[in-house]
């Protein structure tokens, strides 16, 4: 016997709408609260790992002008990356998965890029691998992956891995901000190492998270 295409959109909308109603619903105030709260520690605690690890002296070698536009141009990708990642877009449901995936792949690209096109401007003060670059952003956006997670956790429909791997991209970025006004070097190896790769890591663990934690589960299960 053929499935009826009907049914199964029925019974797809359903659950959907079921999982919706059993999800908590806190007030706009509170969630308010929570999120000042939630990226407020986080915010602090990537602030006390940029200065411990030296602050902007570290990028003393480049021209300050340079290392402001890079991190302005930086700052402009993680807000994006974060309204698609964090925002409704105006649907119960959340995104659709072509944009949500799209992002996830724009940003490392765009980190890679951006930072790339400013190879040569400058005669760059030393030269080093990317481990610290690469431990720094890690460092830095997993306090920012934790509050996104927590004021998120139990509110995605659809696609979680993929909104996880949008959040991941995001802290990331945000990350990267930081890593950009402490790291005055953009050859292509370093910055495929320290600046893409973890960013790369994060989208990928982050996806996984989001099957476990962002998903919304019904109260009958």
């Amino acid at each position: 016997m053929t499935p009826d295409p009907g049914a199964r959109a029925r019974a797809s909308k359903e659950h959907l709408l079921a999982a919706l109603a059993s999800a908590p619903s806190p007030t706009r105030r509170a969630r308010r609260t929570h999120a000042y709260l939630a990226y407020g520690f986080a915010i602090a605690a990537m602030l006390a790992v940029f200065w411990a690890s030296g602050g902007p002296a570290h990028a003393r070698g480049r021209p300050l002008v340079d290392t402001l536009a890079i991190a302005l141009g930086a700052t402009l990708l993680a807000g994006v990356s974060t309204r698609i990642g964090l925002g409704r877009g105006g649907s119960m449901v959340g995104r659709p998965s072509r944009a949500l995936a799209l992002m996830a792949l724009v940003v490392p690209v765009a980190t890679f890029a951006w930072l790339f096109a400013w190879h040569g401007h400058y005669v760059e003060p030393f030269e080093r691998l990317g481990l610290r670059c690469l431990a720094l952003t890690l460092t830095c956006a997993s306090v920012l992956l934790v509050a996104m997670f927590w004021l998120r956790a139990r509110t995605v429909v659809r696609a979680p891995a993929l909104h996880g791997a949008v959040m991941g991209a995001a802290a990331g970025a945000w990350a990267g901000v930081a890593v950009d006004l402490w790291c005055p070097l953009t050859g292509p190896a370093h910055v495929a190492l320290g600046h893409v790769l973890p960013i790369a890591l994060l989208i990928v663990l982050s996806a996984a998270l989001g099957r476990v934690v962002l998903v919304v589960r019904s109260r009958r299960s």
